[in-house]
């Protein structure tokens, strides 16, 4: 479903997902909303007109579950990331077939994210490692080793020369992607932290997990700064928005 804030009732409803939706995303320019699921598939909706049902885009990879799926920044490819160990890039204009599969993963992939630029993606997994790709060629670029239970998220600092890394051993870690090294000591929680996030000036980084707490970080000295409380179970996403912190949990029905 897409709303428009501040009310709470949808402008749009797309149904078309048999299984439990993994991510949701909009395209760039806000025209598209990219959607990855259980049931095998990523799909593209199109958030203007609408769709009737079968007329979205579907990006198939079997039987496995899509677990992430991201859009580049200029919208013209998506990743997906799946159970089955693999990337795959698509082209937005068609969706037929990928351009790339990508392997190197020993497990399911649990996220996919774009640098900035456009010209690499990390990948995070359940074989504890985070892989950095270029994505003209597929080349595995850098492995990113060190976590001791499998790494739920990763994501590019906003200059492109840092990664964090979100884990089930309850630590996140910043890692410097020229050598692959930790750059700090981890950053800790009690539980499994499931999502780790830069602001957009790159000065903050933003961690939650299993053990229902958001925490910043400064990411220069990795000092925490700011701690909030109040979920009553597990966060599943942290991000920023501008100026302001949110929280974001991801649902679990079909579309």
């Amino acid at each position: 479903m897409v709303y428009k804030f501040p009310h709470n009732h949808p402008v749009r409803v797309f149904t078309g997902h048999t299984e439990t939706l993994q991510t949701v995303a909009f395209s760039p320019d806000d025209k598209s909303l990219l959607t990855a699921s259980s049931d095998g598939t990523a799909r593209i909706w199109d958030v203007v007109n609408g769709n009737k049902e079968g007329t979205e885009k579907v990006l198939r990879h079997g039987k496995a579950t899509v677990y992430s799926a991201a859009y580049d920044p200029k919208g013209e490819f998506i990743v997906t990331a799946s159970e089955d160990e693999t990337v795959r890039i698509w082209k937005v204009a068609d969706t037929s077939q990928p351009q790339l599969e990508l392997t190197g993963h020993a497990a399911d992939i649990h996220s996919i994210a774009y640098s900035n630029d456009g010209k690499r993606v990390v990948t995070a997994s359940k074989d504890q490692t985070a892989l950095v790709w270029e994505v003209s060629s597929g080349q595995l670029l850098i492995k990113l080793v060190g976590h001791e239970d499998e790494v739920y998220s990763a994501v590019f600092s906003p200059d492109g020369k840092f990664i964090v890394t979100a884990s089930a051993d309850r630590t996140a870690r910043i890692w410097n992607i020229e050598n692959g090294s930790v750059i700090l000591p981890p950053l800790r929680h009690s539980e499994k932290v499931k999502s780790a996030s830069y602001s957009h000036d790159g000065k903050f980084i933003a961690t939650a997990g299993d053990d229902s707490v958001a925490r910043i970080w400064d990411a220069a000295t990795g000092n925490e700064v700011r701690e909030f409380r109040g979920h009553s179970g597990p966060i599943n996403k942290v991000t920023f928005r501008l100026s302001r912190f949110n929280l974001l949990c991801p649902f679990g029905a079909p579309v």
